[in-house]
């Protein structure tokens, strides 16, 4: 087994949509053969909610706290898995070559 790491500094985020686009950036700049395990880790929280308001505020944050919201009852309700993204969906078939 070979071990490869790959990390990622960036803005604060609480969107487990830009988490994974992340993920799914550095997963595809390693060399294609099949994975043992992906990990992912997190870190430099925060107490306080990390909240700026823009003069140009177009309202798409709170559009996309509502999806995250419906999202993880869903998932609470039914299991993970039961709604993917577009771009999870992407993901699998770049790592299980399906159709």
């Amino acid at each position: 087994m070979k071990q490869i790491t790959r990390s990622k500094s960036g803005e604060n985020t609480d969107r487990a949509s830009v988490i994974h686009k992340i993920a799914a950036a550095l997963l595809d700049k390693i060399e294609k053969c099949p994975v043992r395990l992906v990990g992912i880790s997190l870190s430099g929280f925060s107490d306080t909610p990390n909240l700026q308001m823009s003069l140009f505020d177009s309202g798409e944050d709170n559009q996309h706290d509502k999806l995250d919201d419906a999202l993880m009852k869903l998932q609470v309700k039914y299991g993970r898995g039961i709604v993917k993204t577009a771009s999870e969906l992407r993901a699998v078939k770049r790592v299980w070559g399906e159709e």
